[in-house]
């Protein structure tokens, strides 16, 4: 009997060369020998040989991994694969799935076994923030703005020929810009201050560590600012008018 499943995990992940060794020993659990592919930023495949050629890669700009595949083999046989990366394709939101599971197995025990040892896993590496990780302003504001655009654009108006040229224009010039300037915001901010995953080694521990200390004080400037905020606005509503 063999049995060949997959499932998948919908929350961001930050891998620390602890939890790659620690995936690897649940790899060889079931398997004899593990392998390790990834893909960088700039598109480029690159084989590791040994895990400890993976985690003393530099990890840097155009050479940063987007995807690693890790791979378990009884033989020549695949038993196991986990796919680590943005994988699935999302319009409205910032990711959706953060890791595809293979497996190929001969019992139903080991199925449960294995399938049990990778979800603890997935759950112990889940980012703190993975919440806001799935925000994106182009999915909330993006779509209500291509939705509220018709209608602003028939405002008052009757019928199609009672909208004039430059109305249509100024309108679609400006949801255009609205748009592209979400999806910036996404992409330059957002994605940089909570990514779907992080291979924290190399030169991306310190980025890391730079967008995580920001992301603090903006979250900490907030907290204080609507603390300021109510104080002032029950001091002001208690003063004498």
């Amino acid at each position: 009997m063999k049995l060949e499943g997959k499932f998948d995990y919908k929350k961001a992940l930050i891998l620390t060369p602890n939890r790659i060794q620690e995936l690897e020993s649940i790899f060889l659990k079931y398997c004899t020998s593990v392998s390790y592919d990834a893909t960088t930023v700039a598109d480029t495949e690159i084989s590791f040989s040994s895990i400890d050629e993976l985690l003393n890669y530099d990890n840097f700009q155009d050479r940063k991994i987007k995807e690693l595949t890790v791979t378990g083999r009884q033989g020549r046989d695949r038993v196991v694969s986990c796919l680590f990366g943005t994988v699935g394709f999302t319009l409205l939101w910032g990711y959706d799935e953060t890791c595809i599971c293979r497996y190929s197995v001969l019992t139903v025990d080991i199925e449960t076994t294995i399938r049990s040892d990778i979800l603890t896993f997935l759950k112990k590496i889940t980012a703190p923030a993975w919440i806001a990780g799935k925000f994106r302003f182009f999915g909330l504001l993006g779509c209500i703005s291509l939705y509220a655009a018709p209608f602003l654009l028939f405002f008052g108006k009757n019928t199609v020929k009672d909208i004039d040229a430059t109305s249509a224009i100024i309108c679609i010039l400006c949801s255009y810009c609205l748009i592209k300037s979400l999806k910036l915001i996404d992409k330059h901010i957002l994605a940089k201050f909570f990514p779907p995953v992080v291979f924290l080694w190399g030169e991306e521990q310190v980025q890391y560590e730079k967008y995580d200390k920001t992301r603090k004080n903006i979250f900490w400037c907030v907290i204080v600012a609507i603390i300021v905020g109510i104080i002032v606005f029950y001091i002001t509503n208690k003063l004498p008018q």
